[in-house]
């Protein structure tokens, strides 16, 4: 990458009649490992590259500005005019944007209905195209892993193997060749030409384990990210995937209300936390202040967590990031300032957004186990309902057969992280509409109607 096409685009926007620009210039290259039906590996490797400008026709951080992208750098001067253009005429940020490149198929093929990566947009192959070089990622970097470049794709093959064993969605004999198991390996360049003429460049890595498998709901799926290879590990999906009821039955309807007392032990895999987190994190944002928790747990959204796959050490104008308290123990929420979205950049074909960087889930107190006769495992969120969260999951009572469940958890959702609540998994990175670190939840004795 070199920043050239963004100082192209730039003058090229100023020249149109802009008065203030900024170019933001995108490279990825993603390796991806497919262990298919069968226990058939397919690969495939992918290249992006964009660059996008926003024009401001007013003076000022308030300004407003048009936007214009392009797939592909050798139109830099034409985006440029284009978002100069956009300015004057909306005085918005109506996006203008080129066609998409056609695509090629590689030598394997993406799994369409997995989870997407957010770091990641649809590219064409790479043609052949060898990876950049891996350096040493410098002292405290905590976003650039060198091993996601230089790792042999033998190596690739053999890491997807594991993860697939030990998540139980490996490929073996009775296994439906439905399931299948994806690791994606990313490394990311980007430059920002800022408006005042400087310049900030980046080299980033994302790695994901995708695993979708049959269920006696249908196809499932979940996705664990990191920044780091090493810290990519299926262990915490164990209980959730071991949990699935094996048998078809009529599927149950039920309520469930976290913040009560009842007789049924309440376990809440890291997907369906990952969610509830999420909707809490987004009522603090609508009201513009923490949510109360009761208990120590506390919910945070954390641009500087260490490999953390949303981490960012800059919002979308280059200034420096903190972590913002979004839900947590009621004297916490009192002092915390009003929480907010940061603008970042998550695309060179959109212009910056506010949204979640890493959404973490901390402080609640780990051990305990289902010691009920009676208890309920939610293992996915379906979509937010009124008045709660609709999930799947299963029922289990002493002396019968699990039984498929749709249970709605009730308001309020942040009882799921109350004092009652035990940690029972490590906490892993769910991509879930955002990246969200917690573990599987344990709440004894809760009211399911």
């Amino acid at each position: 990458m070199t920043p050239r096409a963004v100082q192209r685009a730039a003058a090229a926007a100023r020249a149109a009649g802009a008065l203030a620009a900024e170019a933001f210039e995108r490279a990825a290259m993603t390796r991806i490992v497919l262990l298919g039906p069968v226990g058939r590996i397919l690969e495939a490797m992918r290249l992006e590259e964009g660059i996008c400008v926003r024009a401001w026709v007013d003076a000022g951080r308030s300004a407003k500005f048009g936007f214009a992208s392009s797939a592909g750098i050798d139109r830099a001067e034409e985006i440029g005019k284009a978002a100069a253009a956009q300015a004057w005429s909306a005085g918005g940020h109506l996006a203008a944007e080129s066609p998409e490149p056609t695509s090629r198929r590689g030598r394997g093929r993406r799994g369409k209905d997995l989870v997407p990566m957010p770091e990641i947009e649809p590219a064409v192959d790479s043609g052949g195209a060898t990876p950049p070089e891996a350096t040493t990622a410098p002292d405290g970097d905590t976003r650039f892993d060198p091993e996601v470049v230089r790792l042999p794709i033998s190596e690739a093959r053999s890491r997807l193997r594991r993860l697939a064993e030990v998540s139980g969605v490996a490929q073996r004999p009775g296994v439906s060749p439905a399931a299948r198991a994806e690791l994606r390996l990313a490394a990311i360049e980007q430059t920002l030409l800022r408006r005042d003429g400087s310049t900030a460049s980046d080299r980033l890595t994302v790695v994901s384990l995708h695993l979708r498998f049959p269920t006696v709901f249908g196809l499932a799926s979940v996705a664990i990210a990191s920044r780091r290879l090493k810290d990519l590990d299926a262990a915490p999906l164990v209980p959730m995937l071991a949990a699935y009821p094996g048998r078809e039955a009529p599927v149950a309807r039920l309520r469930v209300r976290p913040g009560t007392s009842g007789e049924f032990d309440l376990w809440v895999a890291g997907p369906v936390a990952a969610v509830a987190a999420l909707l809490i994190a987004e009522r603090a944002i609508q009201r513009g202040r923490p949510v109360p928790l009761d208990g120590e747990a506390r919910l945070l959204d954390d641009p500087l967590v260490p490999w953390g796959p949303g981490s960012q050490s800059a919002d979308a104008d280059g200034h420096p990031t903190s972590s913002r308290l979004l839900a947590g123990p009621a004297t916490d929420c009192e002092a915390a300032p009003a929480p907010f979205w940061l603008v970042t950049r998550s695309s060179a074909r959109r212009p910056p957004a506010p949204g979640p960087t890493n959404l973490v889930v901390e402080g609640l107190k780990s051990g305990g186990r289902v010691a009920s006769a009676q208890s309920l495992h939610l293992l996915e969120a379906v979509l937010p309902a009124q008045g709660g969260l609709l999930t799947r999951g299963v029922l289990r009572r002493e002396g019968e057969d699990d039984r498929p469940v749709l249970a709605l958890i009730e308001e309020p959702i942040e009882a799921l992280f109350g004092a009652e609540s035990r940690a029972t998994t490590p906490p892993a990175f769910y991509a879930a509409g955002a990246f969200v670190r917690t573990p599987a939840l344990l709440r004894p004795g809760v009211q399911v109607l």
